[in-house]
């Protein structure tokens, strides 16, 4: 990860700690691209706040992770991407006042090893329903496991944040 001197160093370790990066001091290129370039891109968001970098790049890497289902237990219902049957891995029924906080684990009968179905039909629209349960619940006594969903090897790198960030500008601008 680059960051310059402006870059708050308590800021700048929970990021590199939260993606399992290591800080880059210096370099020739940067993705790929000349340094004048990265100098210009520097000189954008040089008098961004660091709160409000690190909040941008948050937010970023939430459109980038992709829970792999477990006990359930990590994982909200509502706001998190864990339903692997469909396009966008999010739920998109709305949220139900009576279950705010509701997390998968709230959804599965761990004792047998299944989904709640009648509690998954009551909650969610059919086409979602039939997603949720179509989903593998082999290993509910394990840990659930944020993957990063914009490479094979489920890692985040830097290239591939640049990749999803081109593919939400197309989004947007389509």
């Amino acid at each position: 990860m680059f960051a310059d001197d402006t870059f708050l160093g308590a800021t700048k370790r929970a990021l590199t700690d939260m993606l399992g990066m290591s800080e880059v001091k210096s370099h020739g290129k940067y993705l790929g691209l000349p340094i004048t370039i990265v100098d210009k891109v520097k000189f954008k968001v040089a008098n961004w706040k660091p709160r409000l970098l690190f909040t941008a790049v948050r937010d970023l890497i939430s459109k980038g992770i992709n829970w792999k289902l477990a006990s359930g237990n990590n994982i909200r219902v509502w706001g998190n991407r864990w339903v692997q049957h469909t396009n966008s891995k999010t739920v998109i029924t709305p949220e139900n006042e009576d279950y705010l906080d509701l997390r998968v684990a709230n959804l599965l009968d761990s004792e047998i090893g299944t989904w709640k179905v009648d509690l998954v039909r009551s909650l969610f629209y059919a086409i979602e329903n039939e997603a949720i349960l179509q989903m593998s619940l082999a290993h509910l006594d394990g840990i659930d496991i944020p993957t990063w969903d914009c490479n094979q090897q489920g890692r985040f790198t830097i290239q591939s944040a640049y990749h999803l960030i081109m593919r939400l500008e197309e989004i947007l601008h389509m």
